[in-house]
C-alpha cells in the first residue's frame, strides 16, 4: 500500500513541477522575443518572413534580416549568409 502512495505522490509532484516549468519557459520565451524585437528595432534591422516552393511541392520557410540602410539601397545588392539546419 505504501508503494502505491509513494508512486501517487511522485506522479503528482512530477506533473505539478512540469506545469510550473512549462509556465516559466513560456514566459521567458515571450520576454526574450520582446527583447529581440526591441534590439532589432534599435539597431535598424528589418525582418521579413519568406517562403519558397520547391519542385516537389515542399515549402521552405525562412527569415531575412537586413539592415534598413542596405534594404533601401538602389543597387539591390545585400551581403548574405545562408544557414541550413539539418542538411548533411
Amino acid at each position: 500500500m505504501k508503494k502505491k502512495l509513494i508512486y501517487k505522490y511522485n506522479g503528482v509532484g512530477l506533473i505539478c513541477s512540469s506545469i510550473v516549468l512549462s509556465i516559466i519557459s513560456v514566459s521567458l520565451a515571450l520576454i526574450l522575443r520582446s527583447k529581440k524585437l526591441t534590439f532589432f528595432s534599435k539597431e535598424n534591422i528589418y525582418i521579413e518572413s519568406i517562403s519558397v516552393k520547391m519542385r516537389d511541392d515542399t515549402i521552405i520557410k525562412g527569415l531575412i534580416y537586413v539592415d534598413i540602410a542596405l534594404k533601401e539601397d538602389e543597387t539591390k545588392s545585400i551581403p548574405t549568409i545562408l544557414l541550413l539546419h539539418g542538411i548533411n
